[in-house]
């Protein structure tokens, strides 16, 4: 098709050990200082550095700096990328705060549109006090964003445990809406955004499918769906018919859901008559 993609490359080790020394700096100088001496219990940051690297591959800047916030300032709930962005909203807004900080977020996102006005905002919002913690940011013409895109995605995900799954939102192809639903599956069943997404027909790049092999990581290991993400890439990557690439990528998507069954088709392929398949093995 004379198409040439163009990514950014994500961050490797040499730049994660550069963010964590320079964090790990600031910190020092900025924060430390300011610290009472009865809560820093003579925690070494780079104890903290050191205890971080190797566990941050794969992993997002904001995703990076969420966890290594959270590592730091001691609020860490767990290895999760739920729990990195718990620990950073719970810094910053109260428990009276979250309920409208939420709904903002729910409504940002059925609206679908990348800023949203004020006067649309649900009833009771606070915007100042939340542009003051820094999840809300003021725009032109009274309209308001998300500073952190996936902030706002986690709010509106956490609403979604009670209000449920939007029938706007399982057919959106807003990356932001997206990420939400992948974060909802660690809560709540998935099944017809995923259904909705297997079931396009003519996309030459399957979008659907790796969009459903990213939430996996994220999603229950018991999640019905899962199964049928499994299958199609499995397939995908099986077929001698289908681009190298695409293969590929389904190879490195079964490999990222830390399945027990992928060894088995790895192992298979490594017998095939076909070279590229032997290769993907």
């Amino acid at each position: 098709a004379g198409l040439s993609p163009v990514t950014i490359a994500p961050w490797g080790e040499h730049e994660q050990r550069t963010f964590l020394a320079q964090w790990s700096s600031a910190w020092v100088q900025f924060v430390v200082p300011h610290i009472p001496r009865n809560r820093m219990d003579n925690v070494d940051p780079l104890v903290i550095s050191g205890w971080l690297t190797g566990t941050l591959r794969g992993l997002t800047p904001l995703e990076i700096t969420v966890r290594v916030w959270a590592a730091f300032a001691g609020d860490i709930r767990g290895r999760t990328l739920h729990d990195s962005l718990e620990a950073h909203v719970a810094r910053f807004l109260s428990p009276d705060e979250r309920p409208a900080a939420d709904a903002i977020a729910l409504t940002w996102l059925t609206d679908g549109l990348g800023v949203i006005p004020e006067r649309s905002l649900p009833r009771g919002a606070s915007v100042g006090d939340l542009a003051d913690a820094g999840i809300l940011v003021r725009r032109a013409d009274g309209r308001v964003s998300f500073q952190q895109p996936l902030i706002g995605a986690y709010l509106a995900a956490r609403l979604m445990t009670k209000a449920g799954l939007p029938e706007t939102l399982i057919h959106s192809d807003w990356s932001i809406a997206e990420a939400a639903i992948g974060l909802l599956s660690a809560w709540e069943d998935i099944t017809p955004a995923v259904e909705a997404r297997l079931e396009r027909q003519g996309d030459p790049v399957e979008g659907g499918l790796f969009t459903c092999a990213h939430w996996l990581r994220h999603a229950q290991r018991n999640a019905a769906w899962r199964s049928q993400v499994l299958r199609s890439l499995g397939m995908q990557l099986a077929d001698n018919e289908r681009p190298y690439g695409l293969r590929l990528r389904c190879a490195e998507a079964l490999i990222d859901a830390s399945e027990q069954t992928v060894g088995v088709l790895l192992h298979r392929l490594l017998a095939s008559e076909s070279p590229s398949s032997r290769c993907l093995g």
